[in-house]
């Protein structure tokens, strides 16, 4: 599945051959060497390897945490995703109140392949 992350420029370019060999990876330039990523991965072994990059924040699951919004999720202590990856996301108009459904609208609105489906 499709899946929205922030991370450095540096680290996505570093993992490039994990991403999936036809779906692949895009990004938004978030502004100070950040990006907004939307990838797919070749295998679990990958996506495990990516997420657990100290850099890598992931976003909400779509399916499992879809509606809950980013300013609850940075609440989470178990979660990777902070206030300052919030800030980043700043820059593109998403809010805290938004979930992740709203970031990939707001994100398809400036890059059509930036999106967690189809729909979104």
């Amino acid at each position: 599945m499709r899946r929205l992350y922030v991370c450095p420029a540096e680290v996505w370019n570093e993992h490039l051959e994990h991403f999936h060999p036809t779906q692949g990876s895009h990004y938004i330039d978030l502004g100070d060497g950040m990006m907004l990523v939307a990838t797919d991965f070749t295998n679990e072994d990958s996506q495990e390897l990516w997420e657990n990059h100290a850099a890598v924040a992931p976003l909400p699951h779509p399916t499992f945490e879809g509606t809950a919004t980013l300013k609850a999720h940075v609440a989470d202590a178990t979660k990777k995703f902070s206030a300052k990856h919030l800030g980043y996301l700043a820059s593109i108009g998403v809010m805290p109140e938004d979930s992740v459904l709203d970031v990939s609208r707001k994100a398809r609105a400036i890059h059509p392949l930036v999106k967690i489906g189809n729909m979104l």
